[in-house]
């Protein structure tokens, strides 16, 4: 990813899930590239220290299992004690277990508590440290917007993540803190 067309993002510091791989890497490698301190967030300890070896000192790396809300917190307050500031939030971290009408419970639960629940939370605890001009960015996808058979858990998921984003957008609005989605198409993935 190129974001070097966006100069104001020198100096500023973004946190992005699911940044040990795939399309989180990319945007971390892009984020740095143009001159941003980014905080690699993700459960693959030798992938993430590797990127932020790769990074040097634009990035740190902290393992993080964003279902947990103390982990969430700890990274939050590493990217401060690192940075001194939080300006953006990628909630990119996802996962893709899905077996349509047959998926059971349990992975609803999984692939909800990830797709949606973790981003809404990791928004919800770093938003009171964000200025004004801050930005989330959820990593939505065209698969949220239509009907694929044999899916059923990521869509929704999806789904429901553009729209907190589109709640979130209203409610921080005032704070000056934007809130919008990205729809990637089908991307390859680990």
């Amino acid at each position: 990813m190129d974001f070097k067309g966006f100069p104001g993002l020198a100096g500023k510091t973004a946190i992005v899930t699911g940044s040990t791989q795939g399309l989180g890497a990319d945007i971390a490698r892009g984020l740095a590239a143009a001159g941003a301190n980014v905080v690699l967030v993700g459960r693959n300890a030798p992938a993430g220290q590797a990127l932020a070896d790769e990074l040097r000192e634009r990035a740190l790396y902290c393992e993080t299992d964003i279902g947990q809300d103390e982990q969430i917190e700890r990274c939050i307050q590493a990217a401060l004690a690192s940075f001194g500031r939080i300006d953006i939030l990628v909630n990119n971290a996802c996962q893709y277990a899905d077996q349509g009408l047959a998926s059971s419970r349990a992975q609803w639960h999984a692939t909800l508590d990830t797709n949606l629940v973790s981003a809404a939370i990791f928004t919800q605890l770093v938003a009171p440290r964000l200025p004004r001009g801050g930005v989330v960015v959820n990593m939505g996808s065209t698969g949220g917007k239509f009907g694929a058979a044999g899916r059923a858990i990521y869509p929704a998921s999806k789904a429901a993540l553009l729209q907190i984003t589109k709640n979130f957008a209203v409610e921080l609005a005032p704070a000056g803190v934007r809130v919008l989605a990205v729809s990637p198409a089908w991307t390859w993935s680990p």
